[in-house]
């Protein structure tokens, strides 16, 4: 499926060492698909990256996620960073793979 690049920022040093977000992933194609996401050597400052699917709290790194044609799954993202500075940026790019 490709790159996706996902950021945040801290921004002030008494902020909260963990992030959480949702993304919502389809699949467009034409075959059920199983999905899983990796973090890429150049995802930074953290300590713990945890990606599941919403509801089932499935881990998509590694046990994936089967999605038929046209159907959609929410994706919640959990980082830990125990040493990020106000100021700071977390993330960088995952790798979403269909297989």
């Amino acid at each position: 499926m490709g790159r996706v690049n996902l950021r945040f920022k801290r921004l002030n040093p008494d902020a909260r060492t963990y992030f959480y977000n949702v993304i919502k992933i389809t699949n467009t194609g034409t075959e059920t698909v199983n999905l899983t996401i990796t973090p890429t050597p150049w995802f930074n400052h953290a300590d713990i990256v945890r990606f599941f699917s919403i509801p089932r709290n499935r881990d998509l790194t590694t046990q994936g996620y089967i999605l038929d044609p046209g159907e959609s799954v929410n994706v919640g993202v959990q980082i830990f960073a125990y040493d990020l500075g106000a100021g700071e940026e977390i993330g960088g790019p995952i790798w979403v793979k269909a297989s």
